[in-house]
């Protein structure tokens, strides 16, 4: 076939033995015609072979006096007018031609420079004999290919076999005794010398100081036998990563090296890198390519690239994979993927063409995994029975979306069904197209109609399938239509990657995920933004959390507290707190253990299990299908609740915050899922005046008893709260312990046995605490263990140092603020230090940057609430701890 290859790019390969092309007849030289075309130019324009029409051939006073032109020009960049001048006023005897290898470096180091513009190496050959041209090159540096690709363009095309023996003897003691690396390309190029090339390839290239593979790619190119050609380019690994290589390679190899041209598109670095090299394939459509093709297929950031090639010809795609399927090809499960994707497009009839070239039990074979891939028991809906809200709702969808729907493997996305019957592919592609153009008739009809499992599985899959694609942009509906048709089965799988992403420089992705999130508008979804606008790491995308959690309570007129207490998810239980998964004849209920795991209660047997059974005969199939996967999300979802509302009640705990009586009935005791977490703390009712009336725990029939078990009354109860320790005397404390023993309840976080801090003697009368100030410790160790803790870090000052923390506690209404020496933004490999201060402040104040705080601002410490006190000096004492 064709291979679009040049007559020059055959020339890589020496075996063919290409003659030359007629050298450019050689014109006497004239200065004034010489000057003309430089003015013609102007001062805008840089001096170049193309710009000025020349061409190997020129005489030795022309190509003297362009040598010193282009390297005026290089010195500067352009040649100005006054430059001009200075030929002008030379007399045309100036340039006599006769240079020597002095006179030549003499010019080219006017540049000032190491190097000199490629194009002069044709000036050189016209100007010096062999010797002195490899003798004035070698000095210079000439770009990545030392100016080889120049040599190869404008002036191989015209050497004779004569004029190539020449250079060969003239090179030969370069590159063997005193192996000049940079010349090894021009011997690769005039060919002719295997010997010299394969002891370089061999022994020589190790030795060399400067590595690069392009020196190796010249060496082995210039090989006369192209089994040898592939041998030395496989055994460097070296790959085609420059156009010209990859001509080489096609001059050497034809169509039998297509595998490492893939290889070789695979390893560019960049999608745009990787696009360039695929477009060689563009120029061999043959059905030796095919294979290799789609063996790019599985690369994101080609896989448009691909279809749009296998799509061209699906005729010639179908014949060149058929054979494929029944190889032990790695491709082998690629072409059955593709093939059954043409089935889904409805080329069914072009694959049968070719199923004649088949033995009979490969077509027996081919028709069970490709032409009958997508037959189902699930009867697909007829041109009858197809709902009528789905007829009207894609009806007059209209508009191309070749490009926004090209990515779509529809072989990963799972069937969408209705009362035992699925949609068609014609009718999935109808659904992929309205979520494309955001169709506000479908997608409620959608949401109604279709179970949100099917939803979930199909969303997702689709999803997965646009980043396996590269995430193409006009496939960015696909990553929106997760909050058009998601539940919480999405909310939980989305979360971990909003996470992720910011660290992998994804800050945009993770933005519009919050807004995804935002879209399901679950109370899993809703919790699941407030821990991030609490928690996330990435200031930008916190704030962007922070804002739409603000927007939703200002919406709903609560404030961010109330907001939180009214979206915790019941995740499916019933208002009792149960819930049934049911196989048919048997039957579990949902039970949290005392560690709040999620667990299920076989009913028959009166055991508890850590997971639900695997089904058996008896089972009903279509039932106990339902429970497994009911119970696998509702497993992830409990636990995902219980320690992000762990974490909100300790919070609460420390910040001291209070709930009506009532709120904290409803939204708490009563609530289907938090009931199974309160129960597990000991609460404190407290009075108008804000002072502890009672402590209590709430039992197993939710109600409200004292540590003797006794139902307690709540009339003189206004506000309730976490008990924090130190409102406990010690005889409280051990009743308590006693009673939440016996019971065998485990707190979800430290309440009883929480650990509490006291101020030393000598500081009840001070305003600052110093004691940590000698415990030294890495800063990683320190930020980490405050921001744990919830401290914010202050603002960075000169240098992008930070030099402090902060803790308000709301229901005090008091900051504690800690200093220390400093740490550099980013850079926690730094100078150990310790907390050198720390302080309280009265309201909710910022950390402060360079000492903005005076003592005269400061509350004494015997003013401090003992509780904000022992939380404050936590994680202090936490961090000295760990002092060397």
């Amino acid at each position: 076939m064709d291979l679009k290859l040049s007559t020059n790019d055959l020339r890589w390969a020496h075996w063919r033995n290409i003659p030359p092309e007629p050298k450019p007849p050689t014109q006497p030289f004239d200065l004034q015609k010489s000057l003309k075309k430089i003015r013609e130019l102007g001062t805008n324009r840089g001096l170049n072979l193309h710009s000025l029409k020349l061409t190997l051939g020129m005489t030795k006073p022309e190509a003297h006096f362009w040598l010193e032109a282009f390297c005026k020009a290089w010195e500067s960049w352009r040649i100005s007018k006054s430059e001009i001048a200075d030929f002008v006023d030379r007399p045309e005897s100036e340039f006599h031609g006769n240079l020597s290898v002095q006179d030549v470096q003499s010019i080219f180091n006017l540049t000032g420079r190491n190097y000199f513009q490629t194009e002069c190496l044709v000036l050189l050959f016209d100007l010096l004999s062999p010797s002195d041209f490899f003798e004035v090159i070698r000095h210079y540096h000439r770009g990545n290919d030392g100016g080889a690709e120049t040599f190869r363009q404008h002036i191989l095309p015209y050497l004779t076999e004569e004029d190539r023996e020449q250079y060969r003897t003239a090179l030969r003691p370069f590159i063997t005794t005193q192996f000049e690396l940079t010349l090894v390309p021009f011997a690769g190029l005039l060919g002719g010398m295997d010997t010299e090339l394969e002891n370089y390839l061999t022994t020589l290239y190790k030795s060399q100081t400067v590595y690069s593979n392009g020196y190796l790619a010249y060496a082995s190119f210039g090989l006369n036998d192209p089994e040898k050609v592939q041998h030395y380019i496989k055994k460097h690994n070296i790959y085609l990563l420059a156009k010209e290589f990859t001509q080489a390679w096609l001059a050497h190899t034809e169509l039998d090296g297509l595998d490492w041209i893939a290889q070789s598109v695979r390893r560019r670095g960049s999608k745009r890198y990787k696009k360039t090299a695929f477009n060689i394939f563009k120029k061999l459509r043959s059905i030796e390519a095919v294979p290799h093709v789609l063996s790019l297929w599985d690369d994101p950031q080609l896989v448009l690239d691909v279809l749009d090639w296998l799509n061209k010809d699906p005729d010639l795609t179908a014949k060149a994979l058929m054979p494929l399927v029944f190889t032990n090809s790695p491709n082998a499960k690629l072409a059955v993927k593709y093939m059954r994707r043409m089935v889904s497009i409805g080329q069914t009839e072009i694959l049968e063409a070719h199923m004649g070239d088949l033995l009979p039990e490969q077509q027996d074979k081919f028709t069970a995994d490709v032409l009958k891939f997508y037959e189902s028991d699930v009867p697909e809906f007829t041109e009858d029975d197809t709902p009528e809200w789905f007829t009207q709702a894609v009806a007059g969808q209209g508009g191309k979306a070749k490009a926004a729907l090209q990515w779509v493997d529809v072989l990963v996305l799972p069937p969408l069904t209705i009362d035992g019957k699925r949609f068609t592919q014609d009718q999935i592609n109808k659904i992929l197209f309205g979520l494309f153009v955001g169709n506000e008739r479908l997608i409620p009809v959608l949401n109604e109609h279709i179970s949100q499992q099917e939803r979930d599985d199909f969303v997702w899959a689709l999803f997965e399938n646009w980043e396996d694609s590269g995430t193409p942009t006009k496939g960015k509906w696909a990553f929106e239509a997760l909050g058009k048709l998601g539940g919480d089965a999405i909310v939980l799988k989305l979360v971990p990657l909003l996470k992720k992403w910011p660290g992998e420089s994804k800050h945009k992705r993770a933005s519009d995920g919050i807004r995804v999130l935002q879209e399901i508008g679950t109370d899993t979804a809703l919790m699941q933004i407030n821990s991030l606008a609490q928690k996330m790491r990435y200031k930008s995308l916190k704030r962007t959390a922070q804002t739409a959690i603000e927007n939703i309570a200002k919406a709903r007129g609560y404030s961010q507290e109330e907001l939180e207490d009214r979206i915790i998810p019941d995740c499916g239980l019933d208002k009792d707190g149960k819930r049934t998964f049911d196989y048919g004849e048997r039957k579990f209920t949902f039970v949290l253990s005392s560690d709040m795991k999620p667990m299920i209660r076989d009913e028959e047997k009166g055991k508890i299990r850590t997971n639900l059974p695997k089904p058996n005969k008896k089972d009903d199939e279509g039932l106990s299908a339902q429970a497994q996967a009911d119970w696998k999300l509702i497993k992830k979802q409990v636990r995902d609740v219980a320690k992000i509302q762990a974490e909100r009640l300790e919070h609460a705990m420390i910040s001291q915050r209070r709930w009506k009586l009532s709120d904290f009935t409803e939204l708490y005791v009563q609530h289907p899922l938090m009931f199974h977490i309160v129960r597990l703390l000991v609460w404190g009712g407290y009075d108008k005046t804000g002072a502890l009336v009672q402590s209590f725990r709430i039992d197993e029939d939710q109600q409200i008893v004292d540590v003797d078990e006794e139902p307690l009354d709540t009339s003189d109860i206004v506000a309730v709260g976490v008990l924090h320790v130190m409102e406990l005397d010690e005889n409280d404390r051990q009743e308590w312990g006693d009673i939440l023993s016996d019971y065998e309840i485990i707190a979800p976080f430290e309440q009883l046995s929480r650990k509490v801090s006291t101020l030393e003697a000598d500081e009840c009368d001070k305003k600052i605490i110093t004691r940590f100030a000698p415990f030294k410790v890495e800063p990683v160790i320190m930020v980490s263990v405050l921001e744990k803790s919830g401290w914010v870090r202050g603002m960075a000052m000169d240098g992008g140092i930070y030099c402090s923390h902060a803790k308000y506690y709301p229901f005090a209404d008091v900051t504690a603020v800690v200093r220390y020496h400093g740490v550099p933004m980013g850079y926690w490999d730094f100078d150990h230090q310790g907390i050198d201060e720390c302080f309280f402040l009265s309201g909710n104040r910022p950390p402060d940057g360079y000492r903005g705080y005076k003592e005269e601002q400061m509350l004494s410490l015997n003013e401090v609430s003992p509780v904000v006190l022992s939380e404050t000096l936590r994680p202090l004492i936490a961090i000295s701890s760990k002092a060397d």
